[in-house]
């Protein structure tokens, strides 16, 4: 899954950015914009309102924001899923339940999902759009709920 998803990503920045150097740029900036200022500023975030759940939760959250915040959330959610997923450790966890989180999505919304077949849905989340992967996101984080 993680592969084909930056696989897709990789694809379409190509398609985009014709020029290597502009390539480049664009997609360092994608992944900086997504692990370090959306991911370790929820982390900050949750520091300055005293959120006191678990590390994995506080995991959980960060990822839910890398994710619904991402310019490019395919290429988020595929560097997420090509870490550990489950486990004991706080990442595994919350990967875990990030894509158990996207699964119940995808069973509520499946007349949405074009071109997704019946069976494992873990293994059919690249053919969620970026808007789709985005509203997932939104759906479970707290912090997105009115």
């Amino acid at each position: 899954m993680a592969l084909r998803l930056r696989r897709q990503y990789l694809t379409r920045l190509h398609d985009e950015v014709k020029q290597r150097e502009t390539f480049i740029a664009r997609a360092e900036g994608d992944r900086f914009q997504s692990s370090i200022l959306l991911h370790e500023g929820r982390h900050a975030i949750d520091a300055a309102e005293k959120f006191n759940g678990s590390a994995a939760d506080r995991e959980y959250r960060a990822k839910l924001s890398e994710v619904a915040l991402a310019g490019a959330p395919r290429d988020a959610l595929g560097v997420i899923f090509a870490g550990v997923v489950g486990g004991k450790s706080p990442h595994g966890e919350a990967t875990e339940r990030l894509a158990r989180g996207l699964i119940g999505w995808m069973q509520v919304h499946r007349t949405e999902i074009h071109d997704l077949k019946a069976g494992n849905l873990m293994t059919q989340i690249d053919v969620l759009t970026d808007d789709q992967i985005r509203a997932a996101a939104r759906s479970l984080d707290p912090f997105s709920q009115p």
